[in-house]
């Protein structure tokens, strides 16, 4: 028995050799899983990648973590190869092991990222299921019912509810995890809890001073007219990066609520220069950077970036990554494009207007509405929309297009 026990205790070299592998090969899929779960840099995710490729053989967890990395690169760069090689990467981890909480909740974020809305809503299911605090899947499923709110506000207000109740339950199994807080934040926000969102927003910047949480805590304290704050947050953003897309973005808005609009362009021109770096802009970026020029009468590039905006629209509308509340953007680029080409609003952009659910939109996208009817000369309804965007952000009375009282 003694001899037996001491058989057991003795290591050889090998054996040492061998788990020395297994612990630098799980530090590894640590580190690329982190670098995964900061906001997005894509430095970070080449990082990632650079690390999973020197594994010679790769786990579940370690393809899992491949199929996240394209599917986030993908997402920014819009590209559908990225997905297509994410499904792969993502089945063959399930191959390897289809009960590893990490693989099932990436598959489900993939399947959401791509559009299968009811598969993702299936597989967030089925991990709470067998993982009841599994982080991953409650804040998938609470952005799932963040979607489905958005789709009709009128019919699903009880979406945004449950959107919010998963978010805090998240908080609750992992109280530092820092995309809790980001998507609570938007979440308050969309229910017009603005001074909420601020709250939640100064604890996500604690736990994770970004680029991101910089923007919302610099776009919440100017919702709520501190300027000064506001601008302390896109110092810091700067000070992090100074080519940051996003700090530059956040000052065109500081800019422009001051009626600074030239250094309001310059601002949304820096913001698209490293968008473009980043494989392109979207719809929002391209139509404020055109309301830039047109706020300073350059009609010619206003236009021209206007159209851009539409054409982006109209691509993340094939990805279906818009709402019936988005049509919104399209009916103002229309409308100002025409405008600058002296072309006469028609009774049926009104129209259309009208037959969009205005009151539970989104703040952003109510603001739009409201300078729609100011071009109409449907001035009583601007204003009453107007009077409504103050109560929830007091700094929309010194929006450029809406100044009257």
């Amino acid at each position: 028995y003694i001899n037996t026990l001491f058989n057991q205790l003795i290591i050889t070299p090998h054996e040492v050799s061998s788990k020395k592998e297994i612990a630098e090969k799980a530090l590894t899929i640590a580190k690329a899983r982190q670098l995964t779960e900061l906001y997005f840099d894509a430095s970070n995710m080449s990082q990632a990648e650079e690390l999973l490729d020197k594994l010679p053989v790769k786990n579940a967890e370690a393809l899992a973590t491949q199929c996240l990395i394209e599917v986030i690169t993908g997402w920014h760069s819009n590209e559908k190869d990225n997905f297509k090689q994410a499904q792969s990467l993502c089945e063959r981890a399930l191959m390897l092991d289809s009960q590893h909480p990490f693989v099932l909740s990436t598959n489900a974020f993939r399947l959401y990222r791509n559009g299968q809305y009811e598969d993702a809503t299936r597989a967030y299911k089925m991990i709470l299921e067998q993982f009841p605090s599994n982080i991953e899947a409650l804040l998938g499923q609470a952005e799932l019912s963040m979607r489905f709110y958005l789709e009709d506000p009128t019919q699903n207000k009880a979406a945004l509810d449950r959107a919010i109740t998963r978010s805090q339950q998240a908080i609750l199994y992992e109280p530092n995890y820092w995309r809790s807080y980001q998507l609570l934040m938007n979440l308050f926000y969309l229910s017009k809890q603005s001074k909420k969102a601020l709250e939640v927003t100064k604890k996500l910047i604690e736990l994770a001073p970004n680029q991101l949480t910089l923007a919302n805590g610099a776009i919440l304290s100017l919702c709520h007219a501190q300027t000064t704050e506001a601008q302390k947050y896109s110092e810091q953003m700067l000070a992090i990066n100074a080519n940051s897309y996003i700090a530059h973005e956040t000052l065109f808005f500081i800019h422009a609520y001051q009626n600074q609009l030239k250094e309001a362009l310059s601002a949304m021109q820096s913001a698209m220069q490293n968008f473009q770096q980043n494989q392109g802009g979207l719809y929002l970026q391209w139509g404020q950077l055109a309301d830039a020029f047109r706020w300073l009468g350059d009609k010619e590039n206003a236009i021209e970036n206007y159209e851009k905006a539409l054409v982006e629209y109209e691509q993340d509308k094939i990805k279906q990554q818009t709402t019936e509340n988005d049509q919104i953007y399209t009916l103002y680029f229309q409308a100002a494009i025409n405008q600058l080409k002296g072309i006469a609003l028609s009774p049926a952009l009104y129209l259309s207007l009208t037959n969009l659910d205005i009151d539970n939109m989104p703040s952003t996208n109510q603001l739009k509405a409201a300078i729609l009817l100011r071009w109409l000369e449907k001035q009583q309804e601007a204003q009453a929309l107007t009077d409504k965007l103050k109560k929830t952000c007091p700094i929309y009375s010194q929006a450029v297009d809406l100044k009257f009282n």
